[in-house]
């Protein structure tokens, strides 16, 4: 968001002014979860989406946490995000994919977290992790 400040000057001072001599005010807002994550139960062998909405300017950088281990590099999940909606999916979940994930939204104004739990049933109706979330703002 660019914010312009405006003043004005009287004639009688001799100035001239236009717009392009203003001053510019830029404002960053910090990122903010307008949908958070919510706790995923899945089926092992079926697909694993985790899903949120995040907002802030400048756009946030998303980083993808599985209990605690940083997801950038790790090939088997899928990571996208389009400047509001953040999303990681497994194609195909197996038990190991429960836990706990996190993802941080960062950018020069701030930072943002939100966590949701995934469970994942086995075909022995095994269930694997436990349910929970939230969302912290740091």
């Amino acid at each position: 968001m660019t914010l312009v400040c405006s003043y004005f000057v009287p004639e009688s001072s001799g100035s001239s002014s236009s717009l392009e001599d203003l001053p510019t005010v830029t404002t960053s807002t910090p990122p903010k979860f307008t949908s958070a994550l919510i706790p995923a139960h899945v089926t092992a062998g079926c697909p694993l989406v985790m899903e949120c909405h995040v907002t802030g300017d400048p756009v946030p950088h998303v980083t993808w946490y599985k209990d605690g281990v940083d997801l950038s590099k790790a090939g088997e999940y899928q990571q996208s995000y389009n400047g509001a909606v953040a999303r990681l999916v497994v194609d195909e979940c197996f038990l190991d994919d429960a836990g706990e994930y996190r993802v941080v939204a960062k950018n020069s104004a701030g930072e943002n977290i939100s966590v949701a739990k995934a469970t994942v049933i086995g075909t022995n109706s095994q269930v694997l992790s436990v349910q929970g979330w939230s969302s912290r703002k740091y």
